[in-house]
């Protein structure tokens, strides 16, 4: 694990293949992960958020590499639901059945800026493709967290190691 600038950016073909479902298994999904190297612009691979959405439904964030990398099986697309709050431009994707929040994805504007977002739920990522078809599973303990203070619109305030007011562990 590595969360420092320092590391060099994997190349999209050489980054590892991850498969992921909800509890109920009726959303399966396939995404790309570079679990040794941040997003670009973030200070560590995993973040977690004060605000209220992402508080209130748990979610562990990581951004796909390359963005769009997402592919979700064939049936999965009926079972999910949709739900957007706010300015209605990010929209949650979670299982109809069981509820798991699987990724969000849309824009925001802040201070005159637009962003773009996609972020997995890597509590839904049951672990790594392997060659054979099996999924090896990922040791979550050794990827650094950052947190983001979503609560007060601090997105431009960095992750930090420790949660903002508002935020837990």
């Amino acid at each position: 694990m590595t969360s420092t600038s320092d590391t060099t950016q994997t190349s999209s073909e050489e980054t590892p293949t991850y498969a992921g479902s909800c509890h109920c298994g009726a959303v399966k999904f396939t995404v790309r992960l570079d679990l040794n190297q941040p997003a670009p612009g973030r200070k560590t691979v995993l973040s977690k958020c004060n605000c209220r959405i992402c508080h209130k439904t748990g979610i562990l964030g990581v951004r796909a590499s390359p963005e769009g990398s997402l592919e979700l099986s064939p049936e999965s697309a009926s079972a999910l639901t949709e739900y957007t709050c706010g300015q209605g431009r990010i929209h949650h994707f979670f299982c109809s059945k069981c509820g798991v929040r699987i990724y969000n994805n849309g824009s925001y504007e802040f201070q005159g800026k637009e962003f773009k977002i996609e972020t997995i739920n890597v509590l839904a990522v049951d672990g790594k493709k392997k060659d054979d078809g099996t999924v090896e599973e990922v040791d979550w303990r050794k990827i650094k967290v950052g947190y983001a203070d979503g609560k007060t619109d601090g997105w431009m305030k960095g992750t930090t190691e420790e949660p903002w007011e508002g935020g837990v562990w």
